[in-house]
Formats: C-alpha cells, structure tokens, sequence
C-alpha cells in the first residue's frame, strides 16, 4: 500500500494503486492538520501510534506479514525493519518492499523544516487485501478490507485533538 501521509503536499496516495476512497480521507485529514499551527512533531508521532493501535484488530491475519510490514517515517528517524515471517517464502520479498518503502518516503519527506511524518504498510498485497470485498471470508472474526481507512475516519477527532494538544507554543 503507499505510504500514507500525514500532513503532505496534498497527495496521499500513489495514482493507480486500487484504492477507493483514501485519497479522500487522507486529504481532508491533511488540509485541518496543515491548519493547525506550531504543530509539532510529537503531536504526528503521538497520533500515528495511536492510529496504528486502533488498527491492530482490524488487520487481516495470515502469517502476520502484513501486520509486520507497517512503517513510519518522519524528518528525523524511521521504523526499525521488522523480521518477516518466511513460512511461504516471501520474507526476503517483503524485506525489499519494506526497505523501498522506507526509501520512498525518505526522499517524500526530504529536507522539509515542518514536522513530517509517513506510516503505511509496505507489502506488496496490503493494497489488494485493503480492497477486498466485505463478502471475503478474512481468516480471523473482526479483520477486514479498509481497516486503515475505517480507523483513520473514526479516529480524526482525536487525531487533531492529539497534534492540538501537542502544538509548540511560541513566545
């Protein structure tokens, strides 16, 4: 899935990656972030790992890969690659996908002086599995197709609540 960005230059998604509705969701949810002044960076983090926790029972769950494959990446570090579960054989595919997952987002985010930051999921399935039909019989109760979206939409109040609160004052 592309990398999800939070607070951008108005893009949230790659062209052509299948997926409905997110660049709606994600652009909105930019514009009342970017209105936010003296927004900090802690205030991004702080959201995303809530985002990312609200997340956890709605991801669809095969070998846990999918789960393994999320990222951040802000202006001043990234996530530390995950070791990949290689019982079909895909760990060393799904290691690549994360590390040019890492890479594209670190160049997104270059050298820009406003707190940046960019989460998503990095194999290369995340997109197909995130636009599954709710007809699918997902593996486990509670997961299912759009379970980034559905969280980000939920979540919104609190996620600008959270960069609010965490706003740097100046003097």
């Amino acid at each position: 899935m592309a990398a999800s960005k939070i607070l951008g230059k108005g893009r949230s998604i790659k062209p052509n990656t299948g997926l409905k509705g997110m660049d709606i969701v994600l652009r909105n949810l930019n514009k009342e972030i970017r209105d936010i002044k003296d927004r900090s960076l802690v205030g991004l983090i702080e959201a995303v790992v809530m985002l990312r926790a609200d997340m956890e029972p709605k991801i669809p769950v095969d070998l846990a890969n999918l789960k393994a494959s999320f990222f951040t990446v802000t202006s001043k570090s990234q996530s530390a690659t995950p070791a990949f579960n290689n019982a079909d054989g895909g760990a060393a595919e799904l290691s690549t996908d994360y590390a040019s997952a890492i890479a594209d987002a670190k160049a997104r985010i270059g050298n820009h002086r406003m707190p940046l930051i960019i989460f998503g999921f990095s194999a290369n399935y995340s997109a197909a599995v995130h636009e599954m039909p709710e007809y699918y019989n997902f593996s486990k109760e509670g997961t299912g197709p759009k379970w980034m979206e559905s969280v980000i939409k939920a979540d919104k109040d609190q996620i600008l609540e959270i960069i609010h609160k965490n706003a740097k004052i100046r003097k």
